[in-house]
């Protein structure tokens, strides 16, 4: 038997513990990166599924929006009858005074409309030979170049007369599906109401109330301020185009009326049809719808937008510009609609809950956020 006997497990040389070590650092290195790399990958995929299924289901979202800043804005008046008739009707009858007045609006607007539309499609022909001439007479533009235009323009009018009616049919079922959104909401909120509150502690309760109403008062208003402006405007619009003289007054107030539901942007196009069409019978006439167009303006922008827009709700204007472009960018014409209202709810959102835990969590003055909050009107 000897001195030193051997140990079961026989120690390994140096070098080959050099290279255990080495092989089980890359074993674990390996194990890292995995764990590391499938819950990324499995995060990307994750998130560009959103993305897409957000792309998908962009445009519904924004009709369910829509329907509910449209709940939103008549909200106040479902309230109030709320106190004085059962639920269902309360919410009824809002929507049905306003399918009463839409209809009898058309029967007054519609036959008038039809008749100035038909006299101006049927003048067509004739104005556009007539601005034909007058170009031509004046050397800036060639017969050819000329040709060329209205031929490429009348190959886009067809396609797009061609279409209307999908798009006229499109556009119909929107609006009844953001019509009855809107109506299923108003008749559901005080269970989501209660159901939303259930979810916070009670201490919080009444601030998340308040800020829950702020947000319903801000989108609502916009919707209010937006319709009220739109009605002035066009009527006063109307009433000037008839006392000018220029043709298609009907026409003309009720683009003038849509085109308001676009800020900044809607008031400027609507003022172009009436220059031109005054521009056919004269230019001194041209001049002076120019000028009443110029006065209307500063009349809304001075008197109307303060008195009716900000009675209604508190949109900063650049924010309403950056939401605008960023709405028309993303979901067009009706992202452009969404847009607004949603910012001003995201703006009370930042300033009520997220300004002040930013405050807590770096130990900033508190107190700036009494002065900070955007009250209602």
């Amino acid at each position: 038997m000897t001195d030193h006997a051997e140990s079961p497990m026989r120690r390994q040389p140096p070098q080959r513990e050099g290279f255990a070590v080495l092989a089980g650092i890359r074993d674990a290195v390996a194990a890292a990166r995995w764990q590391v790399v499938l819950p990324g990958a499995a995060a990307l995929l994750l998130g560009l599924g959103s993305l897409h299924l957000l792309q998908l289901l962009a445009r519904p979202l924004a009709l369910l929006f829509l329907g509910v800043v449209i709940a939103a804005a008549l909200s106040p008046l479902v309230a109030w009858l709320d106190r004085k008739l059962p639920r269902a009707a309360a919410v009824a009858a809002p929507y049905v005074a306003l399918v009463l007045v839409v209809v009898f609006a058309l029967f007054l607007v519609v036959p008038p409309f039809l008749a100035q539309a038909q006299d101006a499609l049927n003048r067509l022909p004739m104005l556009v030979t007539d601005l034909s001439t007058w170009l031509a007479d004046r050397g800036l533009v060639s017969e050819d170049q000329l040709f060329n235009l209205l031929a490429s323009q009348v190959n886009r009018l067809v396609g797009f007369v061609a279409s209307l009616p999908a798009l006229v049919l499109g556009l119909l079922l929107e609006i009844i599906t953001v019509f009855f959104l809107s109506l299923y909401w108003l008749l559901v909120q005080p269970r989501i109401w209660s159901f939303t509150l259930s979810l916070i502690p009670e201490g919080r309760q009444d601030a998340v109330a308040d800020e829950l109403r702020e947000m319903g008062t801000v989108m609502g208003g916009y919707v209010r301020g937006v319709a009220i402006d739109a009605v002035i405007v066009g009527t006063l619009a109307y009433v000037g185009f008839m006392v000018l003289g220029i043709q298609f007054p009907l026409v003309l107030a009720i683009v003038a009326g849509i085109l308001e539901v676009v800020p900044y942007v809607g008031p400027i196009l609507a003022g172009i049809p009436p220059v031109i069409v005054a521009l056919f019978d004269s230019p001194g006439q041209a001049a002076l719808v120019l000028v009443f167009w110029i006065a209307l303006q500063q009349f809304e922008n001075n008197i109307l937008v303060p008195y009716v827009m900000r009675s209604q709700t508190n949109i900063p204007p650049v924010l309403v510009v950056f939401a605008l472009l960023a709405g028309l960018t993303i979901g067009g014409v009706l992202g452009a609609f969404v847009a607004i209202p949603l910012s001003g709810a995201l703006r009370i959102l930042i300033i009520r809950t997220l300004a002040p835990a930013v405050r807590r969590w770096t130990g900033a003055d508190v107190s700036r956020q009494e002065n900070e909050h955007p009250r209602a009107a």
